[in-house]
């Protein structure tokens, strides 16, 4: 078995989490989804036609070897409707991709993939080579960013666990922020 990377090994202390919540994550993170829960969904959809069947569906998440077909990924895996016609949900209009392919394919791409990673890694690095906790600008700075937009969450979550006061911005619909007191 690989030995875990000290990214993995820190994130683990950091969230405090057990073996079987890690293996819970990873389940339901890299497995695909219940073809009955599927059928389930695009029923209650009003824009959907009547879904394919379960054993069809399992068909499908087979045949592309429970990979995304555009990336090869694993990781959480959609069905996509090939004419972009949610009315059409015959199997050969159907394509597992993952989250991010299918977003890209519906004219909504995801404007950085694994922003999130990139962050984290980020901050572990900074936290490591600095010996303290590193600011967002310095984060900023490694990734090449101006900012780093909804994953600034991520960075007041990562100040908070390794012992920081995180400091809260107040958006209002102008544009302005205005900084909150540390909770």
């Amino acid at each position: 078995m690989k030995k875990t990377s000290v990214y993995t090994d820190k994130l683990i202390t950091l969230l405090k989490i057990t073996e079987d919540e890690i293996l819970t994550s990873l389940i339901a993170s890299f497995t695909p989804s219940n073809p009955g829960s599927i059928r389930q969904v695009w029923n209650l959809r009003k824009n959907y036609t009547d879904p394919a069947n379960t054993s069809d569906i399992w068909q499908l998440w087979e045949r592309a070897d429970f990979r995304c077909e555009e990336c090869s990924s694993h990781y959480d895996l959609t069905m996509h409707h090939r004419n972009d016609n949610s009315n059409d949900s015959c199997m050969e209009n159907l394509q597992v991709l993952c989250r991010n392919c299918n977003r890209a394919k519906s004219g909504r791409p995801v404007k950085e993939r694994n922003l999130r990673l990139k962050v984290f890694k980020a901050f572990v690095d900074l936290h490591i080579e600095l010996g303290r906790i590193p600011e967002q600008r310095e984060i900023n700075k490694k990734l090449g960013k101006r900012t780093l937009s909804g994953a600034t969450y991520l960075y007041l979550f990562l100040v908070r666990r390794f012992g920081g006061k995180s400091q809260i911005h107040s958006y209002i619909s102008s544009g302005i922020h205005k900084p909150r007191a540390p909770l």
